[in-house]
């Protein structure tokens, strides 16, 4: 009877309890580790849209400061320019979509993890 009794009067977690709560625990440690990396990797890919964008707009402002007749603004494919990761096109067309503009089409390339990603700005350049 004293065992009994005994018994009812200690407290604590059991075996099972104390290795349920470090399952649960576990589990939600491992779905912050995930989410973190998830976090990580959409922070790279958003730094270089932030690079290829910058740079794109850098050459945009210097082609649009340009006279119209320069020789970079002539009608056609203008050659590659690169720097670190990034890949820089750019074309003019003339009178298009308006009489006496220029279309200033630049587009800026790069490889993340095998895959080609890309931004595209367009601007006209009146006389």
């Amino acid at each position: 009877m004293s065992l009994t009794l005994k018994n009812k009067k200690e407290k604590g977690f059991t075996l099972i309890e104390v290795l349920i709560a470090i399952s649960i625990l576990t589990f939600g440690i491992l779905a912050v580790a995930a989410m973190q990396v998830s976090a990580i990797s959409g922070n790279h890919f958003a730094s270089n849209v932030t690079g290829g964008t910058t740079w794109a707009q850098d050459k945009v402002e210097y082609l649009m400061s340009l006279p119209y007749n320069h020789a970079d603004l002539q009608a056609g494919g203008h050659p590659p320019e690169t720097h670190g990761i990034y890949t820089l096109y750019w074309n003019v067309a003339i009178n298009d979509p308006i009489n006496n503009t220029k279309t200033i089409g630049i587009s800026v390339t790069w490889v993340d993890k095998g895959i080609t990603k890309s931004i595209s700005l367009d601007y006209i350049k009146a006389i």
